[in-house]
């Protein structure tokens, strides 16, 4: 099976500073949002073990030379079958690909602070010798700083991620110092370059206007604080950018006119 990222367009209005924008998504949704958006920055992958380099969603997205992100949550019992796969994945990255992040987990959730770091320890030291790998730790609420991967060299990690969804539940879509605040506190704490991965699905409206707005409000704001590096946007079945003024919102994001 073979994906194809769309093109990107072009615009005439100027340029907004420097802030990749990309997309995110499990394995159900990915095959959709490889060919729903235009062509991202960054693509995170969330799912098992990192995905081989012959995959076909890999190959789709060094076709756009976008950052492949690779999010996994297993870890089998054993540290070293785990280990051993992800040295055999390290050692196979493609010349032609310049920078792969890679995360672990963004919930460490049922494991014990002192084992999740020593995860992250083992991580380190697997890829200290890979200098394309970044590793990004994932946090989702401030309080979570107890659980921040270390090392006798400080902070484990090449740039974090603070990651966000609004629910259908909430009642509206939140400020962007709201919801965004916090990830840079931790980011100016951890003096690591912020990666957010926000979403939110359509709140009381039916035609989108109200969500891109927001967006629109929220992507401002980001390229405001230099910390931050890139933005993805979580893609799933109620959060697609399916609408008009998603569509629209999306495209000017990309090109940097937003």
């Amino acid at each position: 099976m073979t994906f194809t990222l769309p093109v990107r367009h072009t615009d005439t209005e100027p340029v907004r500073p420097e802030l990749r924008i990309g997309i995110s998504a499990d394995e159900a949704h990915f095959p959709t949002a490889l060919s729903l958006y235009t062509a991202p920055a960054v693509v995170r992958h969330h799912g098992r073990l990192p995905l081989g380099w012959d995959h076909p969603y890999l190959r789709a997205i060094a076709a756009v030379s976008a950052v492949p992100w690779l999010s996994f949550t297993d870890w089998r019992a054993s540290d070293e079958a785990t280990l051993l796969k992800l040295r055999q994945w390290a050692a196979q990255i493609p010349p032609d690909v310049p920078e792969v992040w890679l995360s672990y987990r963004p919930s460490p959730t049922g494991l014990e602070p002192s084992f999740y770091r020593h995860r992250w320890n083992r991580l380190a030291a697997l890829t200290e010798h890979s200098p394309k790998i970044k590793l990004v730790p994932i946090y989702r609420d401030a309080s979570v700083m107890l659980w921040t991967p270390r090392n006798r060299n400080g902070i484990i990690g090449d740039l974090i991620c603070w990651q966000r969804r609004i629910r259908h539940t909430d009642a509206r879509y939140l400020r962007p110092e709201v919801i965004f605040g916090p990830g840079l506190t931790v980011a100016q704490h951890t003096g690591l370059p912020l990666v957010v991965d926000f979403s939110a699905p359509r709140l009381s409206e039916t035609t989108g206007a109200g969500r891109a707005e927001w967006m629109t409000h929220c992507i401002d704001w980001l390229r405001q604080h230099e910390e931050v590096t890139a933005v993805t946007w979580h893609h799933s079945a109620t959060t697609a950018l399916t609408d008009g003024p998603g569509r629209t919102l999306w495209r000017k994001a990309t090109e940097g006119v937003v």
